[in-house]
C-alpha cells in the first residue's frame, strides 16, 4: 500500500517514455512558461502542446520576511510512509505513453531547501481548468523549493499490488 501520483506532467517525450517504464508514471508532455517581474512576482503557466490556453496557471511572489528564512525539506524523515505504489499503465495515444503490464513500488526522496511564496490563482480563482488539471482553489501560501533535489530510486514489481 502506499501513496499513488495520478497524473504528472514533464517537458520531454524521453522524461514520458521513462517514467512509464522505470516507475509506473503516468507523465504526459507539456509547455511550461515561468516568467518573473521587476517586482518578484512569478508568473507559471502549463500548456498541452500546441495549445493557446494554460490549463494550469498561478502567480507566485515572496512572503515579506518570510520568505528570508529557509524550511528544510527532506522526505526521508517520514520513512517507508512516502512508498508509492503504480498500478500498471495503458498505453495512450502517443508513442511514448507506452502500457505497462506489473505493478510498481519506489520510495521517493526529496532533499533541500523552500522558501515561503503567497499564491494566487489565475483560472477563475482556481488554478487549474477542470480538465488536465483539478480545479482547485490553493491555500495562499505555498512553498518554492527550486534548491530541492530528488530521486525515485529503483522500483520494485510484481504482478499484484503490494
Amino acid at each position: 500500500m502506499g501513496f499513488r501520483i495520478t497524473r504528472i506532467y514533464v517537458s520531454s517525450k524521453e522524461s514520458t517514455k521513462n517514467g512509464r517504464r522505470n516507475w509506473n508514471v503516468p507523465k504526459s508532455v507539456a509547455e511550461f512558461s515561468i516568467t518573473t517581474a521587476s517586482d518578484g512576482m512569478t508568473t507559471i503557466m502549463v500548456t498541452r502542446p500546441g495549445a493557446s490556453e494554460p490549463f494550469f496557471h498561478v502567480k507566485t511572489k515572496p512572503v515579506p520576511i518570510l520568505h528570508h528564512i529557509p524550511l528544510p525539506l527532506n522526505t526521508k524523515l517520514f520513512g517507508k510512509y512516502m512508498t508509492i505504489t503504480q498500478p500498471p499503465l495503458p498505453a495512450r495515444e502517443q508513442p511514448e505513453e507506452i502500457a505497462t503490464r506489473q505493478w510498481a513500488s519506489f520510495f521517493p526522496t526529496l532533499k533541500g531547501l523552500g522558501r515561503m511564496e503567497c499564491l494566487y490563482p489565475q483560472l477563475d480563482g482556481k488554478v487549474g481548468n477542470g480538465k488536465d488539471f483539478p480545479a482547485v482553489v490553493p491555500w495562499s501560501v505555498g512553498t518554492y523549493a527550486p534548491e530541492v533535489v530528488g530521486e525515485n530510486g529503483e522500483a520494485a514489481f510484481t504482478d499484484a499490488m503490494m
